[in-house]
């Protein structure tokens, strides 16, 4: 393992300050996004679909999220090749890329 840090923060403050801001349209949009496709949902969702959307969830939230993005780049709690730790990271910005495209 390397001493050097993989993942540091410049901001010297605490992350305990701060405040949370709620925004209702925000909210009401997410909301009803969700309302609308729970409704539409057995109409144009089939078996097959909700398979492969649990498979691609797991492989991505296991081996993206927990084993390359926490595991890997936060405590670098273990070593691998440089070909896993770029696929690890590849799945994981497979999960978070719909979020960063949403903002």
């Amino acid at each position: 393992m390397s001493d050097k840090l993989r993942v540091h923060s410049n901001n010297s403050d605490s992350s305990h300050i701060g405040e949370v801001v709620w925004s209702p349209i925000k909210s009401v949009w997410f909301l009803s996004n969700i309302a609308i496709a729970i409704c539409l949902a057995p109409f144009f969702v089939s078996y097959s679909s909700i398979l492969i959307f649990l498979f691609l969830t797991g492989v991505t939230l296991c081996f993206g999220h927990s084993l390359g993005m926490h595991r890997l780049m936060i405590h670098r709690s273990y070593e691998c090749p440089k070909w896993m730790e770029y696929l690890f990271v590849y799945l994981c910005i497979w999960e978070f890329g719909s979020v960063w495209r949403a903002q």
